[in-house]
């Protein structure tokens, strides 16, 4: 979905009213904005929180298997496997 997507969904019916448009339009940039920063400050403390699990879990001599519930994150990592 683009801007332009949200746009005519959230203020096409205003067409008629370029002023009342161009106040639309400004608030659909600052929601998207808004979405924007939470979604990467999300992002930011799922990384960090998980960063922070696996150096916990670097302490252990043994193999380990991590997985994660979202898509595009980290899926598998072994640590260092105790020498036979």
């Amino acid at each position: 979905m683009t801007f332009q997507d949200v746009f005519q969904r959230e203020c096409g019916r205003l067409e008629r009213d370029p002023l009342a448009q161009k106040s639309c339009a400004t608030d659909v940039t600052e929601e998207a904005r808004r979405i924007v920063i939470d979604a990467r400050n999300r992002t930011a403390e799922f990384a960090a929180a998980m960063r922070s699990v696996l150096q916990s879990l670097q302490a252990m001599k043994a193999a380990f298997l991590a997985v994660a519930d979202r898509p595009g994150a980290l899926m598998q990592h072994n640590a260092v496997s105790v020498p036979a």
